[in-house]
Parts: structure tokens; C-alpha cells; sequence
């Protein structure tokens, strides 16, 4: 069933448990997320749409990826929400609305406070108005290759506090210490800071960059108030190294696709595990 984000997460933040959502490139993709989701009876969060579509044929692309997303999703029997993940700009947000998008993240981390708030206030008007919920980012989830984190980039929790209640956003991502792709060393996520976060606002918290962080932490965070955690890289890595590792000698290269998804299978089936979301779909 096709559920909104907000609805999702209303019962995580509740019940303090974090559900994972995970980078969906394909059919084949959408089909294993929600075989895997349906046996470990979990909710699932499919995050599509991460490049910046800018010319007629990968419009096309996007408006019939979403709709067979839409299409398996409304098959499944577990919820599934549907993110447009990183929008920039707001003709980005809009063709993810028409796409049918359950959520459409809204990433203007990079801007000054009170113009990140002014875009992403807008942005959430016309979302609501579709009834289309709307993820957004204070404080900046860099790189982790390319990026030493900075205190100074971590969300800071008064101005989340006042972020949250002037743009109206549903969701909000954190910068505690994470970073998108692969870290440098072992990231160390600020607890303290998160507690402060979660105190100080009153939607479901968000945490990008999950690849590389360890599990105790992972399932410490969603303990303490991140109640979606995006999952990309790890999923990209188990889907090469699926095929890499296979035996697909002579007639077994007809296996390729088995190995591939098999191994994206069994990342999303760890997640699912570590965010305490298995068992969790009704």
C-alpha cells in the first residue's frame, strides 16, 4: 500500500525506532525492496530520483520509473512512501510532485538561514496544497571523502527549532556528524547534540549517510529520535560486489541479475534489522 511519509514516521518517532530508506534505481530494484519488506514486515521508505532531470528524455525517465514504483508499491502488502530524494531547485520539487511522488526532499542546506527557510516555506505550500509531505535539510550533509566535518556545519538545535516552525516542514535531516558516501575513518555521531535536536523540535528526524556508521550507533540514534535513515552507497556496493563475487562463468552469466539483487536484498534485510523497523509494518 502507498502510505505519505508523515504517516510513516508518526509511529516511529512514537514508538523510537528509525525506518530505512533506501536508493531505488530500477523495477527490479522496487520488486526485491518490497519482497525484502513484506518477509522481515517492515514499512518501507524507496528514495528515487536523486539527479537534477534537466531535458525531455530523463523527464520521461522519471514520470515512468515513479509510476511503476507507485504501481508495485500500491501491490505490496507493507506501507511503502515514495521520497524524491535532494531537490534543489523548485522546478526539481514540482516535477516530482506531478511524478507522484509521496515526499519531495527539499535540500537547500547550502543557503543562509533565512533564505534556506524562504525557499523551502514556499516549497511546502504547494506540496501541502497536493497533499505532499516535505523532508528538508538544516545544517549540511557534505561528503565524507571530500569532507572533514565541521562543527560549523552541524544543525544547531534553537534555529531548528524556529526552521521547523516557519517553513512547516513534515521531516527534518540532521548534520550530527554524518556524511553521504563513504567516511574517512569512523564517523562519530553527537549524541548530545541529537538529544537537544529531538527536544527542541517536534517532527521525525532524519539522518543521511548511513553507510559507515556503526550499528550500536546506528540503532542508538534511532533510539533517540532520527526516525528515517537513507541508505545508498551500501546498497550500490552489495549490488556490485554480488556480481563481482558470483561464479558467472559460461551459461551462469544468465545468473547476473540474481547476484545482483540478491545482495541488495540482503543489505536492505540487515537495515531493516539494525532500525528496529522489522516487525513494524501494520
Amino acid at each position: 500500500m502507498i502510505i505519505g511519509l508523515r504517516e510513516l514516521l508518526k509511529r516511529a518517532k512514537e514508538e523510537k525506532y528509525g525506518i530505512p530508506a533506501f536508493a531505488v534505481e530500477d523495477e527490479n530494484c522496487m520488486r526485491s525492496a518490497i519482497k525484502i519488506a513484506e518477509q522481515m514486515k517492515s514499512p518501507l521508505i524507496v528514495l528515487a530520483g536523486f539527479k537534477e532531470y534537466s531535458n525531455e528524455k530523463e523527464l520521461d525517465d522519471l514520470d515512468y520509473r515513479t509510476h511503476s514504483f507507485l504501481h508495485y508499491g500500491e501491490l505490496s502488502s507493507v506501507p511503502v512512501a515514495l521520497v524524491r530524494d535532494h531537490t534543489y531547485h523548485y522546478e526539481d520539487a514540482i516535477i516530482g510532485v506531478k511524478a507522484g511522488f509521496q515526499c519531495i526532499m527539499a535540500d537547500r542546506s547550502k543557503l543562509p538561514f533565512e533564505e534556506n527557510i524562504r525557499q523551502v516555506a514556499e516549497i511546502v505550500k504547494v506540496c501541502h496544497a497536493a497533499n505532499v509531505d516535505v523532508e528538508a535539510e538544516l545544517g549540511h550533509v557534505g561528503l565524507g571523502l571530500d569532507l572533514e566535518k565541521d562543527s560549523n556545519v552541524f544543525t544547531r538545535p534553537e534555529e531548528a527549532a524556529e526552521y521547523v516552525r516557519r517553513t512547516g516542514c513534515d521531516a527534518l535531516a540532521v548534520s550530527i556528524g554524518n556524511a553521504h558516501g563513504l567516511y574517512k575513518g569512523t564517523p562519530k555521531l553527537d549524541f548530545d547534540l541529537l538529544k537537544e535536536i529531538s527536544a527542541a523540535t517536534d517532527v521525525p528526524l532524519v539522518l543521511h549517510g548511513a553507510t559507515g556508521i556503526p550499528e550500536a550507533d546506528v540503532t542508538r540514534a534511532c533510539q533517540s529520535g532520527i526516525c528515517k535513515i537513507n541508505v545508498g552507497t551500501d546498497t550500490y556496493m552489495a549490488c556490485r560486489d554480488g556480481v563481482l563475487n558470483a561464479d558467472l562463468s559460461g551459461a551462469k552469466v544468465y545468473g547476473v541479475f540474481d547476484a545482483m539483487y540478491g545482495g541488495y536484498m540482503e543489505v536492505l534485510r540487515h537495515w531493516m534489522t539494525v532500525t528496529g523497523s522489522a516487525g513494524k509494518a501494520v
